[in-house]
C-alpha cells in the first residue's frame, strides 16, 4: 500500500480492488494479490562515454566498469528508467563440447543445454513475515566462475555422473564483438544511454546524473577517462535563455513605442511589465 508509481503503468492485477490515485497504489488493507506493472520509457536523456588511453585491447575490462561500476549506480538515480550499454564487450561463458565424447556417451547438445540452464538459476524461496514486514527469499544457484560449469552433472550412466568436464570445458570468454566505438586518436570507447522515466522532467534527471557522476569519476581508474556525448538539457537551457531575450527585447520596444506616442512614464512601465508578467 502506497507504493508509487513513477515511470511505471499499471496494466493488470490479480486479487481485491486496487486503486491507482495520484501515482500511488491504494489497496485494501486486509487484500492481498498481485499487480502486473509495465515500464514507461521517456526519451533520451542524456549519454556518457568512457574511454581508454590509446593501444591495447582493453573493451572487455571497460564494458565491466560500465556495467558493474556506473550503470548500476546511475539506475538509482530518482526518474532514471533505462541505462543501455552501446559498444561494449560484455563477458560471456563458453562451453566447448567435444562432439566425438558427446556421441560415445549417448548424449545430445540439447541435453547439455538443459542441464546447464537447470543448475545455474535462481529461484524464489518463498517469504519471511517479520512483524508488519514481509521479506522475499531466493536461492542463490547462479554459477559464478567459468570452471564450475565443469562440474554440472549432464546425465547418469550405470551410476556413474557425466559432467562437463568428461565431454568438454567451460573456458572465460566475451560476446561476438558486432559493434565498436572509437574516438578519433583511437582509443576505445563504450557509451552508456540514460533515458529518464515516462513524465519525469528532463532538467531534473540530468542534474540528478551529474552528481552521481561527479562521485562515480573518483572510483574510476586513471586510464578511464568518462565524457558527456551528448546532454538533452542544454537545449532546454537554451530555449530558456531565448525566450527570457526575446521577452526583454520585447518589453523594451514595447516601452518605446509607448513612450514615443503617448509620452507618459506611467503608462510606459505599465506597458513595460506587462509582456514578461503576462507570460
Amino acid at each position: 500500500d502506497g507504493a508509487t508509481l513513477a515511470g511505471w503503468k499499471l496494466v493488470g492485477g490479480e486479487g481485491p480492488g486496487y486503486v491507482v490515485k495520484d501515482g500511488t497504489i491504494v489497496c485494501p488493507k486486509d487484500g492481498g494479490g498481485n499487480l502486473f506493472l509495465e515500464k514507461e520509457f521517456g526519451d533520451f536523456a542524456f549519454s556518457v562515454e568512457f574511454q581508454t588511453e590509446p593501444g591495447g585491447n582493453q573493451r572487455g575490462a571497460l564494458t565491466e566498469i560500465a556495467d558493474k561500476t556506473v550503470k548500476r549506480n546511475l539506475e538509482s538515480v530518482d526518474g532514471v528508467a533505462d541505462v543501455s550499454i552501446q559498444g561494449g564487450l560484455p563477458r560471456e561463458v563458453h562451453i566447448v563440447v567435444d562432439i566425438q565424447k558427446l556421441n560415445a556417451r549417448g548424449l545430445s547438445i540439447d541435453q547439455v543445454r538443459d542441464a546447464i540452464e537447470k543448475e545455474n538459476v535462481e529461484t524464489p524461496g518463498g517469504t519471511l513475515e517479520q512483524g508488519k514486514w514481509e521479506v522475499g527469499l531466493r536461492t542463490l544457484g547462479r554459477i559464478d566462475a567459468a570452471n564450475q560449469f565443469n562440474n554440472i552433472i549432464v546425465s547418469t550412466t550405470n551410476g556413474t555422473p557425466v559432467r562437463i568436464a568428461d565431454i568438454g570445458y567451460a573456458e572465460d570468454s566475451v560476446q561476438r564483438l558486432t559493434t565498436a566505438l572509437f574516438q578519433e586518436d583511437g582509443s576505445q570507447a563504450v557509451q552508456l544511454d540514460i533515458r529518464r522515466a515516462s513524465g519525469e522532467n528532463t532538467v531534473r534527471v540530468t542534474e540528478g546524473v551529474k552528481t552521481k557522476l561527479r562521485t562515480i569519476r573518483q572510483a574510476l581508474p586513471r586510464a578511464v577517462n568518462l565524457t558527456i556525448s551528448s546532454d538533452d538539457s542544454k537545449f532546454i537551457y537554451a530555449s530558456v535563455e531565448s525566450l527570457e531575450e526575446h521577452l526583454l527585447w520585447g518589453s523594451l520596444l514595447a516601452a518605446v513605442v509607448v513612450m514615443f506616442f503617448i509620452r507618459n512614464i506611467r503608462a510606459v512601465i505599465i506597458s513595460a511589465l506587462a509582456i514578461p508578467a503576462s507570460i
